[in-house]
C-alpha cells in the first residue's frame, strides 16, 4: 500500500525469461477491503 493505493504485481506464471523459474500467481481477495497475496509455484 502506498498513499492508500494497493500496488500489486503477482509476477509471471511462466517464470523468468532467462531461467524459466520463480513462477508465481496472484490472488486478490475483495471483502471489507482488498488484499493481495502472491503464491509461489
Amino acid at each position: 500500500m502506498k498513499n492508500g493505493i494497493l500496488m500489486f504485481n503477482p509476477g509471471a506464471f511462466s517464470g523468468t525469461f532467462i531461467f524459466g523459474r520463480n513462477r508465481s500467481v496472484g490472488l486478490l481477495t475483495v471483502s471489507d477491503g482488498i488484499r493481495g497475496t502472491i503464491v509461489n509455484l
